[in-house]
């Protein structure tokens, strides 16, 4: 009898206390007495310990409903510094990413330039040398014209002798006008402008000739062309053929 007493004001107490604790840290979300995820009364004693009430799942067993959420208070944080960590190590693979790309961008630059030198270095391998100036005096000698020799202007009085082709009537107009420039030279009147009026009629029998060109036969109209170079040409030069007007 005496031994039942303290066992039954135990019992008493633990009683007291379960109801005191369901008053005093029941959750508004645990007012129909189950938790959302868990389906377990969040202050219930289960296998040892309370359960958890936690919207988001259930994270375990507390001995004490201020036990399971403190746990639950550990996990939210623990979450935060592990999402911190796992946030600095994705910055360092981004920085790493980086710097790769900056090493290969780099080295696309020295293959690009490697590259435009061997182009560089074959090209000057195959590049002949440049002509040196007396190069280039005798090929500008070569295709400067001929003067027009004794048999194709009279020395003496200016006279033009033409070929045959353009004696034709219709080469007469332009075979007059520098017939005319070429007598007034010989008599020492050379105007400023004789050089440019002889190539204008030059060129004015020149279109002429190219517009009976299916008429007249290729060497024929070389002998022609090159006739009418050595005319123009023989305009720079004073009548002594030693003085050049320019």
């Amino acid at each position: 009898m005496t031994r039942s007493l303290p066992f039954a004001a135990a019992l008493v107490l633990f009683a007291a206390s379960t109801a005191s604790a369901q008053i005093v840290y029941m959750m508004p979300q645990a007012a129909t007495g189950t938790s959302m995820s868990t389906g377990l009364n969040p202050l219930q004693f289960i296998n040892g310990g309370y359960a958890g009430f936690y919207p988001w799942g259930r994270y375990g067993f507390g001995t004490t409903p201020y036990e399971s959420f403190a746990r639950g208070d550990a996990a939210i944080i623990r979450s935060l510094g592990e999402y911190e960590y796992l946030n600095s190590e994705a910055n360092k693979n981004n920085q790493e990413a980086y710097k790769q790309f900056l090493e290969n961008d780099r080295q696309r630059v020295e293959v690009y330039f490697a590259k435009k030198q061997l182009w560089d270095s074959w090209r000057a391998t195959q590049r002949r040398p440049r002509p040196s100036q007396e190069q280039v005096a005798r090929w500008a000698d070569d295709l400067r014209p001929e003067r027009l020799s004794d048999a194709q202007l009279d020395p003496t009085s200016g006279k033009i002798l033409w070929p045959a082709r353009l004696l034709a009537p219709e080469f007469t107009v332009a075979r007059d006008r520098l017939n005319a420039l070429y007598a007034s030279r010989m008599h020492g009147n050379v105007q400023p402008r004789f050089a440019s009026d002889v190539k204008e009629a030059v060129n004015d029998l020149r279109v002429q000739v190219l517009n009976q060109i299916d008429a007249i036969p290729p060497m024929e109209y070389v002998a022609i062309d090159k006739f009418l170079d050595s005319l123009h040409y023989e305009s720079f030069f004073l009548p002594d053929k030693e003085v050049a007007l320019r």
